[in-house]
């Protein structure tokens, strides 16, 4: 017989039992909790959020990420399609690639000023992203970073930045104006293609 999931009114805390890892459940117990999570509350005692952790938990809306996270890796919260904002912890210093992309419903994120490096493609296919704050000390936008955010009204860019990969803003329909730092030196290939309202750069 199938497993019949009942979303519990208050909040849970998993906790595998050894019984359970030997067993080889964890994963099992961990898909389900992802699967029907809305709100997360993580300790301070983290520092690091792995690969895929809350990838395509489609019900998650709300998280409190512990303050103590210094790196959020690649995937990690991939098609969060429920997620519509997120305070990032001021101790945050790294962001893996892809790490929001495809999260639909995100609207409106701040990234701390000690942040220094971002993966690529972190917000793209965030379609109805609109608005962002870049940490102050980014020298680099990677390859497909706003890719298809086509709600995308402004961006600021850091006046440290040096360079702009390939499709960086790419398909961002609604981006009107950008203001190019002093310190750019090189701009990739198709990087505003298909900004179709695009019509200021300085």
């Amino acid at each position: 017989p199938r497993i019949k999931v009942i979303r519990p009114k208050n909040r849970i805390l998993l906790h595998p039992t050894c019984s359970c890892q030997i067993m080889g459940l964890t994963p099992v117990l961990l898909d389900i909790a992802r699967k029907c999570a809305r709100e997360v509350i993580l300790p301070d005692n983290i520092d690091i959020l792995e690969s895929c952790l809350f990838a395509n938990c489609k019900k998650l809306n709300k998280i409190n990420i512990g303050q103590n996270i210094t790196e959020i890796k690649e995937l990690a919260f991939f098609e969060c399609s429920s997620l519509s904002s997120l305070d990032l912890p001021q101790n945050l210093s790294n962001l893996g690639s892809r790490v929001f992309s495809n999260c639909t419903n995100l609207q409106d994120i701040s990234l701390p000023n000690s942040i220094v490096s971002i993966g690529q493609g972190i917000f793209s296919n965030c379609t109805n992203l609109i608005k962002v704050t870049l940490p102050n000390k980014l020298t680099y936008i990677p390859s497909s970073t706003f890719n298809n955010c086509i709600n995308l009204e402004e961006i600021n860019l850091p006046k440290t930045v040096k360079q702009i990969d390939n499709s960086a803003f790419s398909n961002c329909k609604k981006l009107k104006t950008i203001d190019l730092p002093e310190t750019l030196q090189s701009i990739g290939s198709d990087s505003f293609s298909g900004c179709e309202k695009l019509n200021h750069i300085t």
